[in-house]
């Protein structure tokens, strides 16, 4: 059970007029796979071995989201963990005065980036940025109040460290990120288009498994906020070939198309907020109030997409609903390792398979978003078991991850409160 929600802080959404100009013909970044040799997180493992981590990520992003908007100190249930087999996507981009080659992970809900800048005790292998060496590196002071916001939920203004402007980002125990706010030059190739007094936490201790976040939520310390504060639009096409890298595009090189959901936009926080109306199971509704999808006033309700998420995951009486109507049609379902929802193979015959498994979608208001069959049912490796990878979330925020959106083209425009989706092949480099 969550502690009530006491306070609910506000995060200014005031655009930086910092740069000198925006970006001209919009940017574009790779969004590299941690199972491809390019990720500071590369590592060989096989999926079953991922799953009790993705799982995990799931739940306790939920948690993290629930900590940003109460803004309380960090305790069980604001955990998140940005563990380097869990499946983050991770962009890279050069910062400083001669350039750097930085890494963060791609967060859609997360409102500032921070990059890493000192070698942390017991790590090795992840690269850092030092700051030390860019002639353009500067430390945000405390009395500048646009760049040193408190009322941003990672900004703590000047507590330890004198004159200098603090952030921390907890993620979970002993999972946080704290340093201070600085500005420098950030670069991106092969344009090498230059953006000038970007705003970014610079890390002086972290975990050992973290090197850096890049921010992309509706908030002004975000990275596509920074980068086109009058329209920052942006677009994202994760493939399901988990050795290619995608790419994410910003600005005017954003893909804007296919169907549009109604994202709803909320001051209290920079989360994407879905105008989700129902969850269908075989084209009907489960049976629960189209109220538990709202989003609340203070944003602790609602249906939220996110690209740290990896399951999708519906809050607990969402998900009983959902479990009731899937049993309608294959009847009691059993419960296997972390899933919830599991049928032996035998009840849907060979794999792979052909239409037995119930569909499942979001209908929202101009469409039916249908998932792929292959995207909610998992054939749980070395057993004979078929599990719904949708899970139970123990909070008033439902999430639409990722892995439900492979190979589908994800275009925000939060001018136009929009969000659209297409399926196609991904592009990949």
């Amino acid at each position: 059970m969550f502690p009530n929600i006491l306070l609910i802080t506000t995060i200014s959404f005031l655009a930086f007029s910092l740069a000198s100009s925006s970006p001209s013909k919009g940017l574009i970044a790779p969004l590299i796979p941690p199972t491809s040799p390019r990720s500071p997180f590369y590592i060989e493992i096989l999926k079953e071995n991922n799953i009790l981590i993705t799982k995990n990520v799931t739940l306790n992003r939920t948690h993290y989201m629930k900590w940003l908007l109460t803004k309380y100190s960090p305790d069980e249930f604001s955990e998140v963990y940005f563990q380097k087999d869990a499946g983050y996507h991770v962009m890279d981009m050069y910062m400083g005065d001669p350039a750097q080659l930085v890494y963060g992970i791609f967060d859609t809900g997360s409102d500032i980036v921070w990059i890493q800048c000192t070698r942390q005790t017991g790590q090795k292998k992840f690269p850092y940025y030092k700051y030390s060496k860019s002639d353009t590196y500067k430390n945000v002071q405390c009395d500048d109040k646009q760049k040193c916001n408190t009322d941003n939920t990672y900004i703590l203004g000047c507590k330890s460290l004198p004159n200098n402007c603090e952030f921390k980002a907890t993620y979970g125990d002993a999972t946080s990120a704290f340093g201070v706010m600085a500005t420098d030059i950030i670069t991106f190739k092969p344009e090498w288009e230059i953006f000038h007094d970007f705003i970014f936490g610079c890390s002086l201790k972290n975990s050992n498994s973290m090197m850096g976040v890049i921010g992309a939520s509706n908030s002004g310390y975000s990275l596509p906020k920074q980068l086109y504060p009058n329209d920052p639009k942006f677009s994202y096409c994760i493939s399901d070939n988990l050795s290619k890298t995608s790419v994410v595009k910003f600005g005017p090189a954003a893909n804007l198309s296919g169907g549009t959901l109604d994202m709803i936009k909320n001051l209290h926080t920079g989360f994407y907020y879905l105008d989700v109306l129902a969850v269908k199971v075989n084209g009907q509704d489960i049976d629960v109030r189209p109220v538990v999808f709202e989003m609340s006033n203070d944003g602790s309700k609602g249906f939220v997409t996110d690209s740290g998420t990896t399951f999708s995951g519906l809050t607990s009486v969402a998900f009983d609903a959902l479990k009731r109507k899937i049993e309608q049609f294959l009847g009691p379902s059993k419960k296997y390792m972390i899933f919830e929802i599991c049928y032996p193979t035998s009840r849907f015959g060979p794999w792979p398979w052909q239409h037995a498994r119930p569909t499942i979608g979001l209908e929202v208001t101009n469409f039916t978003l249908e998932f792929e069959e292959i995207r909610v049912w998992q054939l749980i490796p070395n057993s004979n078991m078929e599990c719904l990878q949708m899970m139970r979330v123990m909070s008033g925020l439902s999430i639409l991850g990722f892995e439900q959106l492979l190979n589908v083209n994800v275009g925000h425009d939060p001018n136009h409160n929009l969000m659209y989706l297409e399926k196609t092949t991904c592009e990949t480099t």
